[in-house]
């Protein structure tokens, strides 16, 4: 239950900081039937027009995770060499 709390935190501070918290929308994207939500159809059309960027980000997050940065350099050192 917290890490959903977390995730939904995580999402509605993303939401409020892109603007695209629901009141944007001024229309509601879900709707509760007992345990599960449905989309509405404004929530179907948003999702139609906005599925191409999302998987364009998708894609570009798979290739930038596959990179290796080169310029790193890790040096292991004992604690005696690295205190004053």
């Amino acid at each position: 239950m917290k890490k959903a709390l977390s995730v939904n935190s995580g999402l509605l501070m993303m939401a409020e900081r892109t603007g695209l918290e629901p009141a944007t929308l001024e229309s509601p994207l879900f709707i509760r039937k007992g345990r599960n939500l449905l989309l509405t159809e404004v929530a179907r059309d948003y999702l139609t027009e906005i599925r191409p960027s999302l998987q364009a980000i998708g894609r570009a997050t798979a290739i930038a995770s596959q990179k290796k940065n080169r310029e790193t350099l890790t040096i292991a050192a004992p604690p005696s060499l690295t205190t004053k």
